[in-house]
């Protein structure tokens, strides 16, 4: 399932039938895939330095795109404008092909995209990718630095997740994080995950835990410099 969408509604939406931590128990993380920051290459822009430094010597004269409101891509883009200092303006999208095809024409400055988006694109010279949004560089673009090693305190990714109903004994739950680790570590499962530009990631359910309240108290942080809360 989904956790990035999972943690992000919730926090968005305070009427939302479920809560991921009353209502559910953490398994395991299957994997996970890091959004690129990518721009058009009428920016000028070849790393993410000069991009804050554009971005800065003319506030709100950029624009960034997403795959909609309350999307990852906004959220991670409303933390990266937190972190940095500077301001953009955001064009919502319905979904991902929408906005690349925007950005491919120009009509965009920049956006984060899941990488699987917008590699090809990269590799054609149609677009410019500045860093990668992972805490450690990705499998799938190991040139591309961090955000962290361009200077920036921030790191997120999409990210699946298998949870199970709150009161689910602990020794099932043992038993399911063992069986899908063996399964996320099987050879079959790596080749696919690198095919997709995924992440393996795998685990003991406390570090999904930890993992889990750390996304919350991101994400909230996001939620409120956007004023999405319902």
């Amino acid at each position: 399932v989904g956790g990035t969408v999972n943690v992000s509604t919730g926090l968005i939406n305070s009427k939302q039938s479920f809560d991921i931590n009353r209502d559910f128990t953490p398994v395991i993380l299957i994997a996970g895939q890091p959004m690129i920051l990518t721009a058009h290459p009428s920016t000028g822009a070849s790393c993410v330095a000069e991009l804050i430094a554009l971005a800065k010597s003319k506030p709100g004269g950029l624009s960034y795109g997403s795959t909609g409101v309350g999307a990852t891509p906004h959220l991670l883009t409303e933390l990266f404008q937190q972190r940095t200092g500077i301001k953009m303006v955001h064009v919502p999208y319905q979904g991902s092909p929408q906005a690349v095809t925007d950005l491919l024409a120009g009509r965009i400055d920049l956006m984060f995209s899941p990488a699987a988006a917008v590699l090809p694109h990269i590799e054609a010279g149609k677009l410019k990718a500045l860093a990668v949004s992972s805490a450690k560089r990705s499998r799938a673009a190991p040139s591309l630095p961090t955000l962290a090693e361009a200077g920036i305190d921030l790191d997120a990714s999409l990210w699946f997740a298998i949870w199970a109903p709150s009161g689910t004994p602990s020794a099932v739950i043992d038993k399911l994080s063992r069986t899908a680790n063996e399964t996320i570590n099987g050879a079959e499962a790596q080749a696919m995950f690198a095919k997709q530009g995924f992440d393996a990631l795998g685990g003991a359910p406390g570090e999904f835990a930890r993992v889990q309240a750390a996304e919350i108290a991101k994400w909230k942080s996001a939620v409120e410099a956007a004023g999405l809360r319902k």
